[in-house]
C-alpha cells in the first residue's frame, strides 16, 4: 500500500520527518490510537480519508474510556438503551420525546462533572485530566447521544460549540453539554418557531421543523439561522451541521489554533488544509489558515484568507482582528 503522506509536501522538521507524518501521529496520539496501525492495516491511500479513520476510532475509544471512568455510578448506558428501545416499540412520540429530553440531561450531568478548561478538547487530554472544553463536552455528548439512538446535530456560533438534540414528536432543544460552564447559559431551552429569525438567502424563516428535516437527512452545506433568545447575541449567527463530520472539523480547527499558537506553523497549516478539504465554506477554518501563514510570514495569503473568512461570515469580529495584526506586519516591513 501507498503511504497517504508520500505525496504530502516535502517539507521536513529537525529531525528529517515530513512534517505531515509528525502531524498526523500527533492527532492520533491526541485520541489515544497509534499512527502506524491507521496508515497500515487500512488500503486508503487519501490523506483525508486516514484523518477520518483515526478520528472515529479516537470517538470510539474516548466514549468507551468515558464510561470507564464514570464506572455506572450516574447512569447505566445499556439500560438507558435498552429503555428507550422499549419505549419506541410503544409508538407514542410524546412520552419517548419526554424521556429522550430527560437522558439527554442525565448525560449534560455527567460531562458536567468535568472540570472546564477552554483549551482541552482532545479525547485523550480529556481522560487524563478529566476536563474539557465546550468542543470536548459536544463530542462526547454527540457519541453518547448516538449511542441510545437519539438524534443530534453540531451547532456553533460566536466561537462556542453546543448540540441541538431533536427528540421524538419533532421537538429541538439547544443543548449546552456543560450545562452554564460556558457564555451563554442557554442549556436545554427548547427553539420554538417565535425564537428563530429569517437568515437564508431567499428571506425565509428556518423553522424547528427545517432543523428537524435536516438532522434527519444532513447536507454538506449545513443550515444557518439566527434566534431571538435571552443571553444570545443576535449578530451571532447558528450553523447545524452532521454531528460527526462537524464535530471533526471543529477537532481539527482546534489542533491548528492550538499549533499556531505553540509557534508550530507548518503543523498548523497541514491540520488546517485537511479541515479545509473537508468544509470550505466554514469562515473559522480560513481564520485559522490567515493566523497560520501570518506566522510563516506569507501575509499577502494570510490577508486573502481574512478576506475568504468575511465573505463567509461578515459579522465574525475575530476576522477584522486578525487583518488589523497582519496589515500591521506588513507596513514595518
Amino acid at each position: 500500500m501507498t503511504n497517504p503522506f508520500d505525496k504530502a509536501p516535502v517539507e521536513k522538521d529537525p529531525s528529517g520527518k515530513l512534517v505531515s507524518e509528525i502531524v498526523f501521529a500527533d492527532w492520533c496520539k491526541m485520541f489515544g490510537i497509534n499512527s502506524e496501525e491507521i496508515t497500515s492495516d487500512f488500503d486508503s491511500t487519501d490523506k483525508n480519508a486516514v484523518y477520518d479513520i483515526a478520528f472515529v476510532l479516537g470517538a470510539e475509544n474516548f466514549l468507551k474510556g468515558f464510561l470507564s471512568q464514570l464506572e455506572g455510578k450516574l447512569f447505566d448506558i445499556k439500560a438507558l438503551k435498552t429503555e428507550l428501545d422499549y419505549l419506541r416499540t410503544q409508538k407514542n412520540p410524546e412520552v419517548l420525546g419526554k424521556r429522550e429530553q430527560e437522558i439527554a440531561k442525565i448525560f449534560q450531568g455527567a460531562i458536567s462533572t468535568y472540570a472546564y478548561n477552554e483549551t482541552t478538547n482532545h479525547p485523550a487530554d480529556i481522560l487524563a485530566r478529566k476536563e474539557m472544553n465546550c468542543v470536548g463536552a459536544s463530542l462526547i455528548g454527540g457519541m453518547l447521544l448516538k449511542e441510545v439512538g437519539i438524534t443530534c446535530v453540531l451547532a456553533g456560533g460566536g466561537s462556542h460549540s453546543f448540540l441541538i438534540v431533536v427528540t421524538s414528536g419533532d421537538r429541538v432543544f439547544w443543548q449546552d453539554m456543560q450545562d452554564g460552564k460556558e457564555k451563554p447559559e442557554l442549556n436545554n431551552q427548547e427553539l420554538t418557531k417565535e425564537k428563530m429569525t429569517a437568515i437564508n438567502p431567499y428571506n425565509e424563516a428556518v423553522s424547528p421543523l427545517d432543523i428537524v428535516n435536516f438532522a434527519n437527512n444532513p447536507t454538506d452545506e449545513g443550515l444557518t439561522f439566527s434566534v431571538d433568545i435571552e443571553n444570545w447575541n443576535k449578530e451571532n449567527l447558528i450553523t447545524i451541521e452532521s454531528f460527526l463530520s462537524g464535530i471533526e472539523r471543529q477537532e481539527l480547527i482546534n489542533t491548528g489554533f492550538q499549533l499556531t499558537n505553540a509557534g508550530k506553523h507548518s503543523s498548523a497549516l497541514e491540520v488546517l488544509e485537511i479541515a479545509r478539504k473537508k468544509s470550505p465554506n466554514v469562515a473559522d477554518v480560513y481564520l485559522g489558515l490567515a493566523k497560520a501563514l501570518r506566522g510563516l510570514g506569507r501575509y499577502e495569503e494570510a490577508v486573502a484568507k481574512c478576506k475568504k473568512a468575511l465573505e463567509l461570515d461578515p459579522t465574525y469580529s475575530y476576522i477584522q482582528e486578525e487583518m488589523g495584526s497582519i496589515r500591521k506586519l506588513m507596513n514595518e516591513q
